[in-house]
């Protein structure tokens, strides 16, 4: 049937990999949390979720240089009613 025809299967992706808050950061943001948080970091247990996570701050950056040159003077121009 058509509905099962375009359904992904993604098996058993751990939830550490799957929609976490910090998947829209940038590489500067990511930087600056693990500085600020670095103490509070359980490096061993969560060592798959930071390299996940900094591959997409790296692909989000990239990401937001290029939204910045095609929309950046939009952006600036959008007038926010207070």
């Amino acid at each position: 049937d058509m509905a099962n025809c375009w359904r992904l299967d993604w098996g058993d992706t751990p939830s550490s990999l799957m929609n976490h808050p910090l998947s829209g950061i940038t590489l500067l943001g990511l930087l600056r949390f693990v500085k600020r948080h670095r103490k509070l970091i359980d490096w061993q247990q969560y060592w798959r979720r930071l390299v996940f996570i900094t591959a997409m701050s790296m692909f989000n950056t990239c990401l937001s240089v290029v939204e910045t040159v095609l929309y950046g003077g939009r952006i600036h121009c959008t007038y926010i009613n207070p």
